[in-house]
């Protein structure tokens, strides 16, 4: 998507394992004590001050567990009465029992013990804008595996590509240009059926991300983080199935704008430009050549534009021809779309945070409504401040001060937060 100005106007990557925290060492899937069952003859009167010491940061890890699980505040109540009886208790058998008890009532809320000690992962989900793939991500996540909070925990990166781009190229529907006013082109064709198509896309790699922690015992918190068009099915998706993610990060998800006037002349801009773009090289070269050089790939951060290059050319070896994945036509069509929009009650259904980056030189994204949204939930919804020297392809221009505000917000979010409630 190229960025009006005003006068225009007028994969699977995952980062290494944390180390397992010495204070639950002991405690196996079934939630029983290993070293207890190694050793029966050992009884609570032996406990030693240090081990008294241990089993009391076994019992707040189960706690911040607790609350990584969404258990309501009258379960962690009772969860830290528990605790409290424990402390008391500590040294007879009743305290070794309620230990025991506190595992089981944690086991009911998950598969076991162990998947919800696993809870302390994330698994960070990248949705791309319109024409575009998902490697325009690699410079970010580059930046990201090298940022301190990420090593905090495990972390995994997930990038894909939404129907008709990338890997998901399709050209089986011809697109249809329709010239007859000039100055307003227009191309229809399936991929302009926007928002169904991306947020269905969104959903399944949701659900193959829940088959995989399913098949692995595992839950690890799922943070979303889109540009554009992506942003805007992540969004939607949230709306749709409220708790599917457990953070948002959104960079201008186009939203709305209801005033035909100002939408038409958007539209008519984004079409106009994209259908001058050419779409076939007689090698690849030629093409990065072409790319490099084009005025409105200027602004493109040079490291974000060979990783766009990358996943947006493919060859056409029995014509010894290189194209884009994307047809400029298909692309075209994307931006005779219709704007995502909710309305009051479907804002406040988002379990998550939700916030929202801007370029401080765009004309995309359309303040007042993204401003009520915050006025109405406070609690979900927050805008950044102005990303500065960008446009609305900030995170193509930018990648570095991406990443920065891509951290910022992580250390604000479970469970890289680090003053998440206990």
């Amino acid at each position: 998507m190229e960025d009006p100005t005003d006068e225009d106007f007028c994969r699977v990557d995952t980062n290494s394992e944390n180390e397992t925290r010495s204070e639950l060492s002991s405690v196996d899937a079934t939630g029983e004590d290993v070293e207890d069952a190694a050793d029966s003859t050992s009884t609570p009167e032996n406990l030693s001050a240090e081990e008294q010491k241990e089993r009391l940061k076994w019992m707040a890890e189960l706690l911040v567990s607790a609350d990584a699980m969404r258990i309501s505040s009258r379960e962690v109540i009772g969860l830290r009465s528990m605790k409290r009886e424990f402390r008391e208790e500590l040294g007879s058998k009743q305290g070794r029992m309620q230990q025991k008890s506190m595992t089981d009532f944690i086991g009911h809320k998950s598969k076991s013990t162990r998947a919800l000690l696993k809870m302390s992962g994330a698994t960070l989900l990248f949705a791309h804008g319109g024409g575009f793939c998902k490697q325009i991500w690699d410079p970010i996540i580059r930046r990201l595996k090298i940022s301190p909070i990420v090593h905090q925990l495990a972390t995994e990166f997930v990038t894909f590509d939404f129907p008709y781009h990338g890997t998901k190229r399709d050209e089986s529907v011809a697109p249809k240009l329709h010239e007859s006013n000039p100055t307003s082109l227009r191309v229809y064709h399936p991929a302009q059926d926007v928002l169904p198509s991306t947020t269905a896309e969104v959903q399944r790699q949701v659900q193959l991300l829940r088959e995989n922690y399913d098949a692995k015992g595992e839950r690890p918190a799922l943070i979303g983080i889109g540009h554009s068009m992506g942003a805007g099915a992540l969004w939607n998706a949230e709306v749709q199935d409220p708790g599917t993610f457990d953070g948002l990060i959104l960079f201008e998800p186009v939203y709305g704008e209801d005033d035909p006037v100002v939408t038409d002349k958007v539209t008519s801009f984004l079409v106009g430009v994209t259908l001058q773009r050419k779409a076939l090289w007689s090698s690849r070269q030629e093409a990065v050549q072409y790319f490099e050089t084009l005025k409105n790939f200027k602004s493109w951060d040079r490291e974000s534009l060979a990783a766009y290059l990358q996943g947006a050319l493919i060859e056409d070896e029995a014509a010894g021809k290189t194209m884009l994945a994307c047809h400029p036509h298909i692309e075209a069509s994307l931006y005779c779309h219709k704007y995502l929009r909710f309305m009051d009650h479907e804002l406040k259904r988002p379990k998550c945070s939700v916030r929202f980056h801007r370029g401080e030189r765009s004309n995309m994204l359309f303040t007042p409504h993204f401003e009520h949204a915050v006025k109405l939930c406070p609690e979900i919804y927050s805008i950044g401040e102005p990303m500065k020297n960008c446009a609305h392809l900030m995170v193509l221009e930018d990648p570095e001060s991406t990443t920065n505000e891509i951290v910022n917000d992580l250390v604000k979010t479970a469970p890289f937060r680090k003053d998440t409630p206990k």
